[in-house]
């Protein structure tokens, strides 16, 4: 009823309370909305793809092991004890307690082995044991362990990252400036408005008090540290970790206060029926508890 939902609101003000709230002005601009308004040619782009090359193309490798030899016939021989070559190979890093430093050649393009080793390994894709081949310090068997295909890549494939690379740099550029230009027109007494009227930042109010819905970039730590600290003046503009800007003006601080009834009548009443449903609940589990004790009483009966 209407008197039970008046009852419950005056008995539970703690819950009908506006928390302390700030009225905030702010300026504020998003590091990501300025990357698609920088200039970027396609000169610049197709000038630094050139510059990559070398880093983003990749020619074929091979991973490899390796064994030396101090002649041919020792190489040879050591193949034929074992029924297969990967087998031999295996034994003899056991034989010689070889650690993986000791045979490991890493990734190695086909100029860096001899002529008919690069020849013979880089014509198949198969791993696998290979040699004996000849060296300056002796001979050698190889063991390909992995096979690591060439990569390359076109300026269409690169394009549009490298374009968005170049124009972030470019925006970055561009706050730099923007900040020093802005903290001087603050320190020149600009308010936020005039700031918002003679640059790209926007400009808003927020209303911020605790369970209060906000932008996401007025939710992060930096933002709400900004709105506590915040005074009657224009703020230092802040970069944050994702490179947006903002300052933060306070313009109203309201103390809490009881929310008027009729303003939370529908809240209150929810809450009201709520209690009053838990409290019947309870009444009828201990009616149940108490029944269940009298050996006269059936279940059919408490049903």
């Amino acid at each position: 009823t209407e008197t039970e939902v008046r009852d419950y609101y005056e008995t539970s003000k703690d819950q009908f309370m506006q928390p302390v709230s700030k009225d905030i002005s702010y300026v504020f601009l998003s590091f990501e909305d300025l990357i698609p308004k920088q200039n970027v040619s396609e000169q610049e782009v197709n000038d630094e793809f050139l510059s990559r090359k070398a880093d983003i193309e990749s020619p074929e490798k091979r991973e490899i092991q390796q064994i030396f030899f101090q002649a041919e016939i020792d190489a040879t021989v050591a193949l034929e004890k074992s029924e297969t070559k990967a087998s031999a190979f295996s034994s003899l890093i056991l034989d010689r307690k070889l650690t993986e430093n000791d045979i490991n050649l890493g990734e190695v393009t086909s100029d860096l082995l001899p002529t008919k080793a690069a020849q013979e390994i880089f014509s198949t894709s198969k791993t696998g044991v290979y040699g004996p081949y000849e060296t300056d310090v002796g001979f050698v068997l190889y063991n390909v362990i992995n096979v690591i295909p060439a990569i390359s890549k076109t300026i269409d494939e690169e394009y549009e990252s490298i374009k968005r690379e170049l124009a972030s740099y470019k925006a970055e550029d561009y706050l730099n400036e923007l900040i020093t230009h802005v903290n001087g027109k603050i320190l020149e007494g600009f308010s936020l408005e005039e700031i918002a009227n003679s640059t790209e930042m926007n400009f808003g109010n927020l209303k911020f008090f605790e369970g209060s819905k906000l932008p996401d970039f007025a939710r992060t730590n930096m933002f709400k540290t900004a709105v506590n600290s915040a005074t009657s003046l224009e703020s230092d503009l802040v970069l944050d970790s994702a490179n947006n800007i903002f300052s933060v003006r306070l313009d109203k601080e309201t103390q809490p206060f009881l929310k008027k009834f009729e303003d939370v009548k529908a809240s209150a009443r929810d809450k009201a029926r709520k209690k009053k449903l838990r409290l019947e609940l309870n009444n009828k589990a201990n009616s149940i508890i108490e029944s269940t004790n009298n050996k006269d009483i059936t279940l059919a009966d408490i049903s």
